[in-house]
This record gives structure tokens, sequence and C-alpha cells, in this order.
């Protein structure tokens, strides 16, 4: 009797042990999916509406790559779009260099309120004194791919 009662167990917790893995091996799963490796540095743009557009990079320590960046977003814009970058918290030159390659540029320092999330709202409400129909936000470290004009 002994001997089946232990089998018994044995097979309650072989189920439970199935049963609570479930749950970890789908986290598992969402993890090495939405990983993938590297991000990818292309940005795919969809179709835009017929009125104007601003582009809002948030940019931290961006010197090197932000000219690349405002090249490849700058070749898809209308007359009338805006590109803003908002060199935040930067150290280096990234302002300088943004504004050479002719984006607006605004920079922001602020000691404690460090981040994207404070660099968007930062350009955001820069913004909203002439507030666009659309605003696309992209990394300072990405490129545009997709055709953004549209005409």
């Amino acid at each position: 009797m002994t001997a089946m009662v232990l089998s018994a167990l044995s097979y309650a917790l072989a189920a439970l042990c199935v049963l609570a893995a479930l749950p970890v091996g789908v986290l598992f799963a969402q993890v090495l999916l939405a990983h993938g490796g590297r991000r990818a540095h292309a940005v795919a743009v969809p179709r835009r509406p017929g009125a104007d557009v601003a582009v809002l990079i948030p940019a931290h320590n961006e010197a090197a790559g932000i000219a690349s960046t405002l090249q490849s977003v700058q070749a898809q814009l209308r007359a009338g779009d805006r590109v803003l970058v908002v060199a935040d918290n930067c150290s280096d030159d990234t302002a300088s260099v943004a504004r050479q390659a002719g984006a607006e540029v605004i920079e922001r320092s602020h000691a404690t309120q460090r981040g994207k999330g404070f660099a968007l709202d930062f350009g955001v409400c820069h913004l909203s004194a002439r507030a666009p129909a659309m605003v696309l936000i992209v990394d300072a470290d990405e490129r545009v791919t997709e055709a953004l004009r549209d005409e």
C-alpha cells in the first residue's frame, strides 16, 4: 500500500511540476521572441496623412550617429514638416551635430529627471506650441527606410 501511495504522490507532483512549468515556458518563449538578438536599426514608417508631420528624436550622447538618422528622416519629409531633436542630458556634441544636419534642436538638462520619457515629454510640450497633425518618434540610432513622403 505504501508503494501505491508513493506512486500516486509521484504522479501528483509530476503533474504539479508540469502545470507550474507552463507559464514559465510561455514567459521564456516571449522573452526569447522579444529579444531576437540585437534590435534592428531599420524602421518601417506607416503611410502618412495629408497634413504636416513632426518627427521627434530623443537623443542622449548620440553625436556619432545622429547625422545618419537625420539624413534618413529628412529624405522622407515634405515641405512644412519638422524634425525636432531633444538633446537630453548630453555630454557630447549631439546638439551641434544635429543643428549642422538641419534639425530643430532643443536641449534639456536635469540632474534627477533622466531618461527617454522625460525627453519625449519635453519634446511634445515644445511641439504643442505649433502642434502638427502627426508626431512620429524615432530613436536617435534608427534609420527610416520606407517612404514617408507618399506624394
